[in-house]
């Protein structure tokens, strides 16, 4: 049985922003934490997690071309 696409987009969708209103709350109780710089490094992780998530998006997409790319693949499980 397969899972719908849009459940597990949805699925992953509420625990990332779980996780982003928790870490985001820690940040803000922890006054060592609200500086500029500390907001500017965090500003650029975000954006670098952003850009990994829309390459593994297209790749995503992508279809074997051949039993290499297959076989690269099942090696990474």
């Amino acid at each position: 049985m397969q899972v719908p696409p849009i459940i597990v987009q949805k699925i992953f969708t509420q625990i990332f922003s779980y996780i982003n209103v928790q870490l985001f709350n820690s940040l803000l109780l922890r006054r060592e934490c609200c500086t500029f710089s500390n907001g500017e490094y965090v500003k650029a992780g975000i954006a670098e997690l952003e850009l990994w998530c829309c390459q593994a998006k297209e790749e995503s997409w992508l279809p074997y071309n051949s039993k290499q790319d297959l076989d690269c693949w099942t090696a990474l499980d």
